[in-house]
C-alpha cells in the first residue's frame, strides 16, 4: 500500500473513535488530507524544525519536530450503564494529519521495527477495506498466551 493510501486509511477510518454516532466522520478529511497539510503549511498553522545535535554532539540525520501554536484534545463525555461516563478523546485535527502523514511516508521502517518486537504477535495492516484503518487485534490469541 502506497504512503498516501496510508495516510487516507488512517484519516479516513481510523481518526474518530467508533463510540461516535456514524453521522460524525473524517471521509473527506482523509482524502484531501495531502492538500490540506499543503494549505496548512503554506498559511503557517504548524512549522517544521530541524532537531539539531544530540545531547552527545552527535548530528542527527533527517530529525525535525512541528511546532503548532495549539493542539488541545476535545474531550466529549459519554453516558455509559447507570451513572457512569466514558471520556472520549479527539485528537487536534492538525496533530492527527501530521502523525498520520509521517506514519504513511516512514511505514518501511515503522513496519520493520515492528516486526523486530518479540513480545507482538500481531500483523500491523493498514488498509481502507478494513472497518477501521487499522486491522483488529487478535485478543483470543493474547488470552491464550496469557494464560
Amino acid at each position: 500500500m502506497s504512503g498516501t493510501n496510508i495516510q487516507k486509511a488512517l484519516l479516513t477510518k481510523g481518526y474518530f473513535p467508533r463510540e461516535l454516532p456514524p453521522t460524525f466522520t473524517t471521509a473527506d478529511f482523509g482524502l484531501h488530507s495531502p492538500d490540506i497539510l499543503n494549505e496548512w503549511e503554506s498559511r503557517k498553522v504548524f512549522s517544521k524544525k530541524a532537531m539539531g545535535k544530540t545531547p552527545c554532539k552527535k548530528k542527527r540525520s533527517n530529525a525535525y519536530s512541528y511546532s503548532l501554536k495549539s493542539a488541545e484534545a476535545e474531550v466529549i463525555s459519554k453516558p455509559k450503564r447507570g451513572y457512569e461516563r466514558r471520556n472520549i478523546h479527539l485528537t487536534h485535527p492538525v496533530a492527527q494529519a501530521l502523525i498520520a502523514a509521517e506514519l504513511s511516508n516512514n511505514w518501511r521502517p515503522v513496519q520493520k521495527w515492528l516486526s523486530r518486537q518479540e513480545f507482538s504477535e500481531d500483523d500491523i495492516r493498514v488498509s481502507e477495506k478494513y472497518e477501521r484503518s487499522i486491522k483488529g487485534i487478535n485478543f483470543a490469541m493474547h488470552r491464550a498466551k496469557k494464560s
